[in-house]
Formats: structure tokens, sequence, C-alpha cells
């Protein structure tokens, strides 16, 4: 074979070579293109979830999976999972199912959107005590407590719990719809042990207050007691003048009393009387 023609096979297995590369490349796209067509965006589960546990943006993510291999009523959004309630047990990667889901006024009861290390603990309430009917489960308020200092016996007032978050309002209501009325009666805090006792102390031998806060409040104050007297101006007193002090008395100075004239009495056996004799 001349050279000539080992040019030509040579040139033709490359061309043919190339060919097959990008007709090998074209399909590989294509492929990779119809795949990424047939995903779909999942939540899944980002830590092991409990039955009955309400759930939060940091216990989920979004996955794209295969659509062959979606959950039936598998959640595609995070609002649509975030606030809601676990019905059943996930583990890490598990496909959140919306028929898995509830709310919190419908769960089974109020222990089981309780968060962990936490107790319920009920106050009642008025129309001033419950902030005008304006509070609502899933809000924050802070107590004020009013009473008599034992020490001192002044009445004071204080900001004794920060941040409580409300679970339910008057009969358990653990889910109210915008524009309801708030708590009427009741309200019930999420509180760990220590500030539960606070709550029960100051509930029986004070006066308490709920104050509202903003759903974007997270500060924590420190606040000291407040009395009245703190309040109130104190009354000033002119400082007396020098000269004023050097200023002879007016009027009679009285250096002191006069005694009066005095006589004893005795009769018989009786004891020794005295009668004051009158000027």
């Amino acid at each position: 074979m001349n050279r000539k023609a080992t040019t030509g096979i040579l040139i033709a297995a490359g061309v043919v070579g190339i060919a097959t590369a990008a007709l090998i490349w074209a399909w590989m796209r294509k492929q990779s293109e119809q795949s990424e067509m047939n995903k779909q965006e999942v939540v899944v589960a980002a830590v092991a979830i409990k039955p009955y546990t309400p759930i939060t943006e940091n216990m989920i993510t979004v996955k794209r999976m295969d659509k062959d291999f979606l959950a039936d009523r598998a959640a595609t959004r995070k609002q649509d999972v975030v606030g809601k309630v676990t019905v059943d047990a996930y583990k890490e990667s598990d496909q959140i199912r919306l028929t898995s889901l509830t709310t919190k006024d419908r769960a089974p009861g109020l222990a089981y959107v309780i968060p962990e290390g936490k107790r319920a603990l009920t106050i009642r309430v008025d129309d001033v005590k419950g902030v005008g009917y304006s509070v609502h489960p899933g809000d924050r308020a802070d107590i004020l407590a009013t009473y008599r200092d034992p020490v001192s016996g002044q009445q004071m007032t204080q900001i004794i719990l920060q941040r409580l978050e409300v679970l339910a309002i008057d009969e358990a209501k653990m889910d109210t719809a915008k524009g309801d009325k708030g708590a009427t009666k009741c309200v019930t805090f999420a509180v760990t042990p220590e500030e539960a006792a606070k709550l029960t102390v100051t509930d029986m031998e004070g006066a308490l207050r709920m104050v509202l806060r903003s759903a974007a409040d997270k500060s924590l104050v420190d606040q000291p007691a407040i009395k009245l007297r703190d309040l109130v101006k104190p009354t000033v007193v002119p400082e007396a003048r020098p000269e004023d002090l050097l200023q002879p008395p007016t009027g009679p100075v009285v250096i002191g009393e006069k005694e009066p004239r005095k006589i004893r009495m005795i009769r018989g056996s009786e004891p020794a009387k005295e009668l004051t004799v009158p000027e």
C-alpha cells in the first residue's frame, strides 16, 4: 500500500472517530436533558423528626429527584411544610408527605406540640392582662409582675420573664385565623420548670400583666424593679441661709416651765396624797 493510500485511510478514520464522538456527546447531552426534565424538587427531612413535632425550616431541605421515585403526595415546597405538625416519624432524607402533616389545632393534644424540655402552663387573663384580646398562639410575650417587697414593704413592678411562647389560648385553641379575637379567658405558655415556678409564685402573690412583643423582636432587656418613689420627683427644700441662723428668735422665749406648788395631805392610815395649789 502506497503512502497516499495510508494517509487517506488515517484521515477517514479520524473523521469517523470525530463524528462518532460528536454523536455520542449529543446522545449523552440529550439523555441528561431528558433526565433533568424528569426530575422534580421535593422536600426531605434534613434531620430525624419525631411524630407530632412542629416542623421548622432547619428540619427540612429541598432535593431534586427523579419523578419516578417520588412518594405519593410528596411535598414540593417548604412553605407547605413549615409550621405543620408531623403525624409520622421521619428519618433523615425521607420525603415529607402532605398526607402525614396536620396543623397545631388538629393535633391529638397539646402535649404533642410542647417544645422538648419545656412544660405547658396556663394563667387566667382578662381584657387588660390579655392585651386587649390580641394574644394568639405562636405569639411571644413578656410577663410583668407587681408585688410588695417583703423587706421594704414597698410596691414594685418588674419584668420577670421574657419572650415566652404562647402555645394555646382559652379552651386549648392552638391555631387561630387572622382577624379572630385573641385570648379572652386564659393563655397557655411553653415554659421551663424554673420559669413555671416563677410564674406560679408571682401569680399567687402578685398581679401579672402580659406585654405582647413584635414577631421580629428577639431582644432581651435587663430592667431592674421599678418603685413608685422612683417615678415621683422629690420636693426641693430650700437650704437655710447663714444670716437666718444668726437672727434672734422673735416672740417670748420660754426657758422652762414653772413647777406648780403642791401640798401633801395625810389622813389616818391612808397613803399620803399630793394636791396642787392653784395660783
